[in-house]
Protein backbone atom coordinates (compact mmCIF):
# COMPACT_ATOMS: atom_id res chain seq x y z
CA UNK A 1 0.00 0.00 0.00
CA UNK A 2 3.01 2.28 0.38
CA UNK A 3 3.28 2.34 -3.41
CA UNK A 4 -0.38 3.29 -3.71
CA UNK A 5 0.11 6.25 -1.39
CA UNK A 6 3.32 7.24 -3.16
CA UNK A 7 1.57 7.20 -6.53
CA UNK A 8 -1.39 9.17 -5.28
CA UNK A 9 0.72 11.73 -3.45
CA UNK A 10 0.44 13.07 0.08
CA UNK A 11 -2.43 15.47 -0.64
CA UNK A 12 -4.51 13.19 -2.84
CA UNK A 13 -8.22 13.89 -2.60
CA UNK A 14 -10.74 12.17 -4.87
CA UNK A 15 -11.85 14.57 -7.60
CA UNK A 16 -15.37 13.20 -7.50
CA UNK A 17 -17.40 11.15 -5.05
CA UNK A 18 -16.79 7.42 -5.31
CA UNK A 19 -19.02 5.66 -7.81
CA UNK A 20 -20.27 2.13 -7.57
CA UNK A 21 -18.00 -0.52 -8.95
CA UNK A 22 -18.74 -2.12 -12.28
CA UNK A 23 -18.64 -5.80 -11.32
CA UNK A 24 -17.92 -7.21 -14.78
CA UNK A 25 -14.93 -4.92 -15.36
CA UNK A 26 -13.47 -5.57 -11.93
CA UNK A 27 -13.99 -9.32 -12.21
CA UNK A 28 -12.38 -9.37 -15.66
CA UNK A 29 -9.41 -7.25 -14.59
CA UNK A 30 -8.85 -9.21 -11.38
CA UNK A 31 -9.04 -12.51 -13.26
CA UNK A 32 -6.44 -11.31 -15.77
CA UNK A 33 -4.17 -10.12 -12.97
CA UNK A 34 -4.58 -13.40 -11.10
CA UNK A 35 -3.73 -15.37 -14.24
CA UNK A 36 -0.51 -13.40 -14.74
CA UNK A 37 0.43 -13.70 -11.07
CA UNK A 38 -0.09 -17.49 -11.06
CA UNK A 39 2.30 -18.08 -13.98
CA UNK A 40 5.62 -19.16 -12.53
CA UNK A 41 4.22 -19.20 -8.99
CA UNK A 42 1.58 -21.91 -8.92
CA UNK A 43 1.47 -22.91 -12.59
CA UNK A 44 4.10 -23.80 -15.14
CA UNK A 45 5.84 -21.17 -17.20
CA UNK A 46 8.20 -18.28 -16.76
CA UNK A 47 7.18 -15.84 -14.04
CA UNK A 48 5.90 -12.48 -15.29
CA UNK A 49 8.39 -9.67 -14.77
CA UNK A 50 7.88 -6.01 -13.93
CA UNK A 51 8.26 -5.23 -17.65
CA UNK A 52 5.50 -7.74 -18.43
CA UNK A 53 3.09 -5.97 -16.11
CA UNK A 54 4.14 -2.57 -17.46
CA UNK A 55 3.39 -3.79 -20.99
CA UNK A 56 0.09 -5.28 -19.89
CA UNK A 57 -1.24 -2.10 -18.28
CA UNK A 58 0.53 0.74 -20.13
CA UNK A 59 -2.00 0.79 -22.98
CA UNK A 60 -5.11 0.52 -20.78
CA UNK A 61 -5.49 4.28 -20.47
CA UNK A 62 -5.26 5.88 -23.93
CA UNK A 63 -2.93 8.77 -24.69
CA UNK A 64 -5.37 11.52 -25.78
CA UNK A 65 -2.77 13.86 -27.27
CA UNK A 66 -1.85 12.21 -30.62
CA UNK A 67 -5.50 12.35 -31.72
CA UNK A 68 -5.52 16.08 -30.97
CA UNK A 69 -2.25 16.60 -32.85
CA UNK A 70 -3.84 14.99 -35.92
CA UNK A 71 -6.57 17.63 -35.76
CA UNK A 72 -3.97 20.43 -35.87
CA UNK A 73 -4.48 21.68 -39.41
CA UNK A 74 -8.27 21.37 -39.30
CA UNK A 75 -8.40 23.44 -36.10
CA UNK A 76 -5.76 25.91 -37.29
CA UNK A 77 -3.61 25.24 -34.24
CA UNK A 78 -0.64 27.45 -33.61
CA UNK A 79 2.88 26.07 -33.32
CA UNK A 80 2.74 26.68 -29.57
CA UNK A 81 -0.44 24.62 -29.27
CA UNK A 82 1.05 21.76 -31.30
CA UNK A 83 4.25 21.89 -29.26
CA UNK A 84 2.25 21.74 -26.05
CA UNK A 85 0.36 18.70 -27.32
CA UNK A 86 3.60 16.98 -28.36
CA UNK A 87 5.19 17.62 -24.97
CA UNK A 88 2.02 16.47 -23.20
CA UNK A 89 2.01 13.29 -25.26
CA UNK A 90 5.60 12.54 -24.29
CA UNK A 91 4.92 13.36 -20.64
CA UNK A 92 1.92 11.02 -20.71
CA UNK A 93 4.09 8.17 -22.01
CA UNK A 94 6.71 8.85 -19.34
CA UNK A 95 4.06 8.93 -16.61
CA UNK A 96 2.49 5.69 -17.82
CA UNK A 97 5.89 3.98 -17.97
CA UNK A 98 6.88 5.22 -14.52
CA UNK A 99 3.61 4.32 -12.84
CA UNK A 100 3.18 0.90 -14.41
CA UNK A 101 6.84 -0.07 -13.95
CA UNK A 102 6.57 0.77 -10.23
CA UNK A 103 3.37 -1.28 -9.99
CA UNK A 104 5.05 -4.07 -11.97
CA UNK A 105 7.99 -4.19 -9.57
CA UNK A 106 5.61 -4.51 -6.63
CA UNK A 107 3.64 -7.26 -8.37
CA UNK A 108 6.84 -9.07 -9.35
CA UNK A 109 7.99 -8.99 -5.72
CA UNK A 110 4.83 -10.67 -4.41
CA UNK A 111 5.47 -14.05 -2.79
CA UNK A 112 4.29 -17.38 -4.16
CA UNK A 113 1.28 -17.22 -1.85
CA UNK A 114 0.12 -13.73 -2.75
CA UNK A 115 -3.03 -11.90 -1.71
CA UNK A 116 -5.07 -10.98 -4.79
CA UNK A 117 -6.72 -8.09 -2.94
CA UNK A 118 -3.31 -6.55 -2.24
CA UNK A 119 -2.25 -7.03 -5.85
CA UNK A 120 -5.50 -5.51 -7.10
CA UNK A 121 -5.06 -2.54 -4.76
CA UNK A 122 -1.67 -1.87 -6.41
CA UNK A 123 -3.15 -2.03 -9.90
CA UNK A 124 -6.13 0.11 -8.92
CA UNK A 125 -3.78 2.72 -7.42
CA UNK A 126 -1.84 2.69 -10.71
CA UNK A 127 -5.01 3.36 -12.68
CA UNK A 128 -5.99 6.16 -10.31
CA UNK A 129 -2.56 7.79 -10.43
CA UNK A 130 -2.37 7.71 -14.23
CA UNK A 131 -5.92 8.89 -14.80
CA UNK A 132 -5.42 11.74 -12.32
CA UNK A 133 -2.21 12.71 -14.13
CA UNK A 134 -3.94 12.62 -17.53
CA UNK A 135 -6.82 14.75 -16.26
CA UNK A 136 -4.35 17.33 -14.95
CA UNK A 137 -2.59 17.40 -18.33
CA UNK A 138 -5.87 17.61 -20.26
CA UNK A 139 -7.12 20.51 -18.13
CA UNK A 140 -3.90 22.38 -18.86
CA UNK A 141 -4.14 21.68 -22.60
CA UNK A 142 -7.83 22.66 -22.81
CA UNK A 143 -7.02 26.14 -21.48
CA UNK A 144 -4.88 26.75 -24.57
CA UNK A 145 -7.70 26.15 -27.03
CA UNK A 146 -10.17 28.82 -28.05
CA UNK A 147 -13.91 28.20 -27.77
CA UNK A 148 -14.08 27.99 -31.58
CA UNK A 149 -11.38 25.33 -31.68
CA UNK A 150 -13.10 23.31 -28.95
CA UNK A 151 -16.39 23.50 -30.87
CA UNK A 152 -14.69 22.18 -34.02
CA UNK A 153 -13.28 19.09 -32.31
CA UNK A 154 -14.84 15.88 -33.60
CA UNK A 155 -16.82 13.99 -30.94
CA UNK A 156 -14.21 11.24 -30.56
CA UNK A 157 -11.48 13.80 -29.85
CA UNK A 158 -13.74 15.88 -27.60
CA UNK A 159 -14.43 12.79 -25.47
CA UNK A 160 -10.69 12.46 -24.88
CA UNK A 161 -10.81 15.89 -23.23
CA UNK A 162 -13.85 15.09 -21.08
CA UNK A 163 -12.73 14.44 -17.50
CA UNK A 164 -15.80 12.33 -16.75
CA UNK A 165 -15.03 10.07 -19.72
CA UNK A 166 -11.39 9.84 -18.67
CA UNK A 167 -12.34 8.96 -15.09
CA UNK A 168 -14.64 6.25 -16.38
CA UNK A 169 -11.63 4.37 -17.77
CA UNK A 170 -10.84 3.16 -14.25
CA UNK A 171 -12.34 -0.33 -13.90
CA UNK A 172 -13.94 0.53 -10.56
CA UNK A 173 -15.47 3.78 -11.80
CA UNK A 174 -16.94 2.66 -15.07
CA UNK A 175 -20.70 2.28 -15.21
CA UNK A 176 -21.17 1.26 -18.87
CA UNK A 177 -20.31 2.25 -22.41
CA UNK A 178 -17.03 2.85 -24.19
CA UNK A 179 -14.69 5.74 -24.90
CA UNK A 180 -14.48 6.24 -28.65
CA UNK A 181 -12.61 3.05 -29.44
CA UNK A 182 -9.60 4.24 -27.46
CA UNK A 183 -9.79 2.28 -24.22
CA UNK A 184 -8.49 -1.26 -24.23
CA UNK A 185 -10.88 -2.02 -21.39
CA UNK A 186 -13.95 -1.10 -23.40
CA UNK A 187 -15.19 0.94 -20.47
CA UNK A 188 -16.63 4.38 -20.01
CA UNK A 189 -19.87 6.10 -19.22
CA UNK A 190 -22.70 6.18 -21.76
CA UNK A 191 -21.75 8.58 -24.51
CA UNK A 192 -18.04 8.21 -23.88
Amino acid sequence: MALALALLGPRWVPAQPPVREHPAAVVRERALLDAYLRIGRTSAGPRATAATYRGLYSTRVPNPFPALIREGSRLAMTDDQLDTLAVSSRNFMRAADTIWMAVGRELDALPVRYDLDTAWALVSAGYTALIDRVITMVESVKRQFSAEQMALLPPASARLLDTVCLRSLHPTGAPTGRIGGAGALGLGRPGC
